[in-house]
């Protein structure tokens, strides 16, 4: 038991580092989009890879970690009940940051995709809202805005626009892989949490199935030594009824030979 506590204090250290690397996460991300420039564009871009690198490291490294305290096994009820919760205490814990997790990359895909629509009004003002969305929603296809460069007289602007949206693009799709991932993680690790439930209710039916037998035993028990005793009260009664019949028979044995004539 002190290793495992020693471990489950180890990973509710990583737990809130994770929390941290989420934050973030987040910052970057709003750094990213008011970047000015393509120097201070490329230092975020770096620095969101390797937070993000290292975000999933330590998600890895949890989740194993996490796996391996549920398969322990041994110990009396107590200790395992004791893991069992534990071990379901930062599983759910997991569960959060990664929905935490979720939900950041979530709004940053939606603010790149608001930004292509702004970019797409700036190479081509007459795009119809079709056009804008199937822009924003297909990343795959860039005709749109290749063909509006072609045509736009804004040439320079045009070009800032684009090359943002490639950029965007490529967020995007980063972002989606990261989102199929984690949706990924999290139903493991639910299913995780749910085993993990079930087999703290199936200590604690063990336990009050054992503590309904104890009370039946010193229920028994009671009812076997007030047997016992009321045994033994009638033992001595009978003894003493035997005694005090041979009493007066011998009483009355006696009287009869004192009264015979001599």
């Amino acid at each position: 038991m002190p290793a495992f506590y020693a471990e489950i204090q180890n990973i509710q250290e990583k737990l809130k580092l994770l929390n941290e690397k989420i934050s973030e996460i987040s910052e970057e991300h709003l750094r990213s989009l008011g970047a000015l420039d393509d120097e201070a564009a490329k230092r975020n871009a770096d620095q969101l890879e390797e937070s993000v690198s290292n975000s999933r490291a330590l998600i890895d490294d949890l989740k194993a970690r996490i796996d391996n305290l549920r398969k322990q096994e041994g110990g009396d009820k107590t200790d395992r009940k004791i893991r069992a919760e534990q071990t379901a205490v930062v599983a759910r814990r997991f569960v959060e940051y990664i929905q935490r997790y979720q939900q950041v990359e979530k709004q940053y895909r939606d603010h790149c995709r608001d930004r292509v629509k702004r970019q797409l009004k700036i190479v081509n003002p007459n795009a119809t809202q079709e056009e804008i969305e199937a822009a924003a929603n297909q990343h795959e296809n860039q005709q749109v805005f290749a063909q509006a460069l072609q045509t736009s007289t804004r040439y320079g602007e045009s070009r800032a626009a684009f090359k943002e949206v490639q950029e965007r693009y490529n967020d995007i799709k980063r972002i989606e892989n990261q989102l199929a991932e984690l949706a990924q993680l999290f139903n493991d690790m639910s299913i995780l949490v749910a085993q993990q439930d079930e087999t703290i209710k199936e200590i604690e039916h063990s336990a009050e199935q054992t503590e309904q037998r104890t009370h039946h035993a010193v229920e028994d028990t009671k009812i076997a030594v007030f047997h016992a005793i009321r045994a033994r009260k009638l033992r001595w009664i009978c003894f003493f009824i035997c005694v005090c019949i041979a009493l007066a028979i011998a009483l009355a044995v006696g009287l009869g030979i004192g009264l015979k004539p001599h």
